[in-house]
């Protein structure tokens, strides 16, 4: 009777966690972009950063759409029961066009 209650309590902590995927996809663009970030395992919490720093629990928790106006590096790890995935990284390169202003002479 050990032995089942035994593997019952190791498969309940998941072996891996998924890595955390970035929609839209990095590159570059012509206006801000509203970044959503996702795990496939399920109850996992993501935290991310922005400033380049390899993110873990104690980074900020990803909750909603990240707004990128200017050009930014997101990293995320997913983490569940203890276990971390792999950092996912996504780089954003905003360009926003110069408006030409005419002036009447």
């Amino acid at each position: 009777m050990l032995l089942p209650e035994l593997y019952r309590k190791q498969s309940a902590t998941p072996q891996t966690v998924a890595t955390p995927t970035f929609s839209p996809a990095e590159g570059t663009f012509t206006e801000a972009q509203n970044v959503t970030i996702s795990c496939e395992t399920e109850g996992a919490t993501i935290h991310y950063t922005t400033d380049g720093t390899t993110p873990d629990a104690q980074s900020n928790e990803y909750s909603s759409a990240i707004t990128v106006s200017e050009t930014t590096t997101i990293k995320a790890i997913a983490i569940k029961d203890g276990v971390s995935s792999e950092v996912a990284s996504a780089t954003y390169t905003i360009e926003i066009p110069k408006t030409m202003t005419s002036i009447a002479i």
